[in-house]
């Protein structure tokens, strides 16, 4: 059955890919390499022409020979639905179904590992857009530092010492967090309120990350007005930190009193919900348990 014009688009070598259905069509390499050439990164806002091919061969000459090929092509869907900033494709309705099944398409067809690993994913969005890209696979996969494992071992982290004391206090919510959708940032604001009543009292730890909890809306229009993921990725690299500091000088089971007891563990549970609507903004999933 021939493919309807309003379906789909003609490629460079004549093939006509189909939107609706990927893998219809064998799609040769160049019809991945010419667009991707002239496909500029960031919808063009850049001082230079920067385009996707060559991020993907900067990307490819920086990891092992084990996954280059998946470097190179690790945005493959973009030769036919162009470089859409981030902010953009939240907006478009079934954009990311879209892009998915594309790329899972270009992954069977040319053979390369789909979908990305969580720590590679991080990875490449907590580099600066301006800035030299380093990649190095001993430095993504760490349990220590600004890494996707060592923010997903934090999240588990603070809420195994959540769901301890909220098994025998009072008063406490010993459920899941439970965590609205990455398009409601405002939902995060009744986290900030409580946030910045803590900051108020308490140890200097206590009230370090009881700020640094309340600056999540900020961080967020800062991600927006700039289209610089790394400060989101920064952020939460922050309040990993900040938290283990507080968890560090700051008793939060054996804490001096009952107040303060679930005034603490309220702080880790705002901590956990932080860190799960942010990394759920970078695509990445967290794990209750590690």
């Amino acid at each position: 059955m021939q493919i309807q014009i309003d379906e789909g688009i003609r490629t460079l070598t004549g093939a006509m890919f189909d939107y609706a259905d990927p893998g219809r069509t064998d799609i040769n390499i160049r019809d991945i390499a010419y667009p991707l050439s002239n496909n500029c990164r960031f919808a063009g806002h850049l001082p230079w022409h920067y385009s996707v091919a060559q991020h993907c061969v900067n990307v490819s000459r920086l990891v092992d020979d084990e996954h280059a090929f998946t470097a190179l092509m690790h945005d493959t869907s973009e030769a036919f639905t162009n470089d859409i900033t981030t902010p953009l494709k939240r907006r478009v309705p079934g954009f990311k179904d879209l892009e998915i099944a594309i790329e899972t398409e270009m992954a069977i067809q040319f053979g390369f590992a789909f979908p990305l690993p969580e720590a590679v994913k991080y990875a490449d969005l907590s580099q600066n857009r301006q800035s030299d890209y380093v990649f190095s696979w001993d430095r993504m996969l760490a349990l220590e530092g600004n890494t996707a494992p060592y923010l997903m071992y934090a999240y588990a982290r603070v809420r195994s010492i959540y769901r301890k004391g909220a098994e025998t206090q009072a008063g406490v919510n010993d459920g899941a967090v439970t965590i609205g959708p990455p398009a409601s940032i405002r939902t995060a604001s009744a986290s900030e309120s409580a946030a910045s009543g803590s900051a108020n009292s308490g140890e200097p730890a206590e009230r370090a990350l009881a700020l640094r909890i309340a600056r999540f809306a900020e961080t967020i229009d800062g991600v927006a007005a700039g289209l610089r993921i790394n400060l989101l990725t920064d952020y939460l690299y922050e309040l990993s930190g900040a938290f283990m500091k507080f968890y560090e000088s700051c008793p939060v089971l054996g804490a001096d009193t009952p107040q303060q007891r679930a005034s603490r563990l309220k702080l880790c549970d705002l901590t956990a919900r932080t860190l799960r609507v942010g990394l759920d903004l970078l695509g990445i999933r967290v794990l209750e348990r590690m």
